[in-house]
């Protein structure tokens, strides 16, 4: 039985409804345990329908059909009321930030790890982290270019190299590395490598919004061609049809608005794992 089902069965037993609308599960509870008495689009439910019901809900469930439960718990947390570990709805790694790094050690509350060894992406919760021991941070967009890192990061220009690398994450831990910039000191260099194309660009903007950031980005932008090997102008149009008000967006940063308009001129979309094909990347102040 599953959540959705376990959670039509809590609501009865703590309505004590006397009837209910015939849905799929409704249908399954009258079909294989005899629950209800048929009706017009419905059935009529007694004393013994709760009992059964009950003893099916507590079947699946530790917790009391009564109690609040709260939501977005992990998996241990979900033990403690539920038989099934798997009826959660927050992901095992949902609000973890995950780290790279070449130079620049993982500073946590407990200990400086040395993380610069190929292919190690160390995953932390933010609670574990000594912020304060952040000394440059690059949001990376794309987690295939955290995981390659010792591959190209030497394309970077020099002061970045040596920093601390966190994936921009998808889903709930988008909101973690913002969070992160948020209460890091603003004498704290932070970068956003992001694919040069209009998604790009609105995500540098969500991150300026909370604190003063640099943009990394193909070197000699402002001359880039269409017909430039990289470009990918397919994902160009798909983004530009999605993303309505962009141009209003960056509006409030003259850098950003001059990169949308050179990307509008020629349909520019560049992904960041062209980096090694380019003629190097640069960072502005914004």
């Amino acid at each position: 039985m599953n959540q959705i089902q376990l959670n039509v069965i809590r609501d009865v037993l703590r309505e004590k409804s006397t009837q209910v609308r015939l849905n799929k599960t409704w249908q399954l509870l009258h079909g294989e345990h005899g629950i209800g008495k048929r009706v017009i689009n419905g059935l009529c439910l007694n004393e013994r329908d709760y009992q059964i019901l009950e003893n099916l809900y507590q079947q699946y469930r530790k917790d009391n059909v009564l109690d609040e439960l709260p939501t977005g718990q992990n998996r241990l947390e979900t033990v403690k009321v539920h038989r099934n570990e798997k009826n959660t709805s927050k992901q095992v790694f949902a609000d973890q930030l995950v780290f790279a790094s070449v130079h620049h050690d993982l500073p946590l509350k407990s200990v400086c790890m040395p993380i610069g060894y190929p292919m190690f992406v160390p995953t932390i919760d933010i609670g574990e982290l000594d912020i304060t021991g952040i000394k440059r941070l690059v949001v990376l967009e794309n987690a295939t270019m955290l995981l390659t890192l010792h591959e190209w990061y030497q394309c970077l220009p020099t002061i970045w190299q040596s920093s601390l690398f966190v994936y921009r994450g998808q889903g709930q831990n988008q909101s973690t590395v913002k969070n992160l910039l948020a209460q890091l000191g603003l004498n704290v260099p932070v970068a956003i490598y992001a694919d040069f194309d209009p998604s790009g660009l609105s995500i540098v903007m969500n991150y300026f919004t909370i604190r003063p950031v640099s943009i990394i980005v193909p070197k000699g932008w402002e001359y880039l061609k269409n017909n430039h090997s990289c470009n990918q102008t397919d994902k160009y149009l798909d983004q530009f049809n999605k993303l309505s008000g962009l141009s209003e967006k960056l509006a409030k940063n003259s850098y950003l608005h001059r990169m949308f308009t050179v990307m509008q001129a020629e349909k520019i979309a560049m992904m960041q794992e062209h980096v090694m094909f380019l003629n190097g990347v640069e960072y502005i102040d914004l």
